[in-house]
């Protein structure tokens, strides 16, 4: 690992640039996923966004590589406590505590059991002087790990993948041969983008249950999480061909695998499948629907996601209603492109408006792209001077230009290899240069090859057959 971009990371959180040091992990990690450091310094720069579960997740994803990473327990500590979960933030700093003293760390161990008695520390109450406290109020509840393992299926259903990996490392610790556990962690895992981490702890619960639908059923999540959809195909199969019935959730799942290695017939017809169980399951429409999407069958997609739409609305699910709906309006608009493109059209943004003319985006030689206005009054595309010394034209000429408040002035011209407009481009296209201009003017030279049509929110070029 480089010690240099370690540093370089590290000085990045030590001045508060969070996102930059994430950036910078980022590559890091993706080459060197087993280097337990790496994920610490991931775990402070999230607690520098205030990102404590994600944080926590980095922090243990640290310790699971070296558990004797003492600022790791800290870290997770630290951010326990700002969750309000004092009494595993306490344990956190008791291990933290514990490896620096054999570490002959004082300073360091001593922050941290101060941090215990900050935490231990009764809290003020306006009780009278003469109560006494009752068992009942000063015990504290207490979670059971069922109770835990279902907070954490409640948390991965909705996404909210960082707690329930906190939850699960927790039920490790208690049970560290449960396979179930092991398997639900290594979905978590998945989720946070730990992949090493998912497929260690799914071998280990096939490991210990090789014959548990259960656990099956966790790896092909996870594999569907980490995109390998013939593995997920594989342990579908298993699981129906085991259950001897049709399961929904299964034929979604396995549909949604013969999707990522683009089967698409087979992910319909599986659909189809649950649908004839369960006509009344959102989700099934929906997963067909993008399948029929990918094939570009919309008319067929546009039903089911019409169909999930309303069922969804139904059942209350609105978020589910809001991305049909979103799905929706995504495939309208690729049925007006391809329309258009059947008719020549191609449609291009309007970005603003400068005196009621149109301001678009404009590219050249497919490198530099800028705003320019819509001039169809002008013979000749002109570009800024900046421009042109950023394209590097060289002046071949000049030529004579009339400008807006009635002026003639003479100015350089050159040419440019291309200029695009979305779709529309021109090759070895001569422009003028202005040095005074600081906006660029796309003239006749270029929109002549076009009939151009201005609507409210997007301008049309056609081609012209002339």
């Amino acid at each position: 690992m480089s010690q240099i971009n370690y540093q370089t990371v590290f000085n990045e959180i030590q001045a508060g640039r969070s996102e930059s040091a994430l950036s910078l992990l980022s590559p890091m990690l993706a080459a060197e996923p087993e280097q337990p450091r790496l994920w610490y310094c991931k775990a402070l720069a999230l607690v520098g966004l205030s990102q404590w579960d994600e944080a926590i997740a980095a922090a243990q994803t640290a310790l699971n590589l070296n558990p004797t990473l003492a600022a790791a327990h800290r870290l997770i500590g630290k951010a326990q406590t700002e969750l309000g979960q004092t009494e595993l933030a306490i344990a956190a700093y008791k291990q933290a505590a514990k490896l620096y003293l054999q570490a002959k760390d004082r300073n360091n161990a001593q922050a941290c059991i101060q941090r215990i008695e900050a935490l231990t520390a009764p809290k003020p109450t306006h009780a009278p002087a003469t109560a006494k406290p009752t068992a009942s109020s000063t015990s504290l509840p207490l979670i059971t790990p069922q109770s835990a393992l279902n907070q954490a299926r409640e948390k991965l259903d909705r996404k909210r993948y960082g707690e329930a990996l906190h939850d699960l490392n927790w039920l490790v610790q208690c049970d560290p041969d449960n396979a179930r556990i092991l398997a639900l962690r290594g979905l978590a895992h998945a989720h946070c983008g730990n992949s090493a981490n998912a497929m260690r702890d799914l071998a280990a619960a096939i490991n210990l249950a090789p014959d548990s639908d259960q656990v099956l059923l966790q790896r092909a999540k996870t594999r569907c999480v980490l995109g390998d959809g013939e593995g997920a195909i594989a342990d579908c199969t298993a699981l129906l061909s085991n259950q001897g019935t049709r399961s929904v959730a299964i034929l979604n799942l396995r549909a949604q695998a013969y999707q990522l290695v683009e089967q698409f017939e087979k992910a319909i017809a599986d659909c189809s499948i649950a649908l004839d169980i369960e006509p009344d399951r959102a989700a099934s429409y929906a997963r067909r629907g993008e399948a029929y999407e990918a094939l570009e069958n919309w008319d067929a997609a546009l039903v089911d996601y019409g169909k999930a739409s309303r069922l969804a609305n139904d059942q209350g699910d609105w978020t589910a209603h809001r991305q049909m709906q979103a799905a929706i309006e995504a495939i309208a608009k690729k049925q007006a492109a391809k329309a258009s493109a059947a008719e020549g059209i191609i449609r291009v943004p309007i970005k603003s408006l400068q005196g009621g003319t149109p301001v678009i985006e404009v590219r050249f030689n497919d490198s530099v792209s800028c705003n320019m206005i819509l001039d169809t009054g002008a013979g000749i595309t002109c570009i800024t001077q900046r421009l042109g010394d950023l394209l590097n034209v060289v002046p071949t000429g000049t030529e004579r230009l009339s400008l807006a408040d009635g002026r003639i002035i003479t100015a350089p011209v050159g040419r440019v290899q291309s200029l695009a407009v979305g779709a529309a481009v021109a090759e070895n296209l001569q422009v003028s240069i202005s040095p005074t201009a600081t906006e660029g003017l796309l003239g006749q030279n270029f929109l002549s090859r076009y009939n151009v049509r201005i609507l409210r929110t997007e301008v049309e070029l056609q081609s012209r057959d002339d």
